[in-house]
C-alpha cells in the first residue's frame, strides 16, 4: 500500500496547479470578454455573462491569493512551530482556509447560475428547461456549500 501524500507536499502541488490553471483561465477569459463585447452578433452586449465571467475572475483571483498566504504563512511563519507546516494545514478552521473555501463555493455558485442561464438562452428562455437545475443550485446554496464554509469556522 502506498503512503498517503504529505500535506506540505499536496499543498506545495495544490499552489502549483491552481496558478498554472489561473493563468489558462486568465487567457480565456481576456478570449471571452473580447467575444462578448467586440464580436457579438447582438446590438447589447449580453451583461449577464459578462458579469459572471467577472465575477469569477474577482473570486478566482481572491482563492489565489489566499492559497498563497496559506502556503507561506505554513511553509515560513509556522516551520518552527509545534507539528510544523503539516500540523497547521491539517488545521481547517484557520482564518485563510475559511476564507479561501467561501471563495471558492462562491466562485462554483456563480459558475453553475451561468452554466443554468445559458441553458435558459439556449433552450429560447424555456422555464421548463432549468427548473430542476435552479432547484438544485439552490439545494447546493443551502447545503453542500454552506456546509463546506461552516465545517471550518465551527
Amino acid at each position: 500500500m502506498a503512503d498517503p501524500l504529505p500535506l506540505d507536499v499536496a499543498t506545495l502541488a495544490g499552489l502549483f496547479t491552481s496558478a498554472l490553471l489561473y493563468g489558462v483561465f486568465l487567457v480565456l477569459l481576456v478570449i471571452a470578454l473580447y467575444v462578448l463585447i467586440h464580436k457579438r452578433k447582438t446590438h447589447r452586449p449580453n451583461y449577464v455573462l459578462i458579469s459572471g465571467a467577472r465575477g469569477m475572475f474577482v473570486f478566482g483571483t481572491l482563492t489565489l491569493g489566499f492559497t498563497y498566504a496559506r502556503a507561506q504563512k505554513g511553509f515560513i511563519y509556522m516551520r518552527d512551530a509545534d507539528g510544523g507546516p503539516i500540523a497547521y494545514f491539517a488545521d481547517m478552521s484557520s482564518l485563510e482556509e475559511v476564507v479561501r473555501t467561501a471563495f471558492i463555493c462562491a466562485h462554483l455558485v456563480v459558475a453553475d447560475a451561468i452554466l443554468i442561464y445559458r441553458c435558459w438562452v439556449v433552450w429560447s428562455e424555456n422555464y421548463w428547461i432549468v427548473a430542476f437545475p435552479f432547484v438544485l443550485w439552490i439545494g447546493s446554496i443551502g447545503t453542500g456549500r454552506l456546509h463546506h464554509v461552516l465545517l471550518g469556522v465551527f
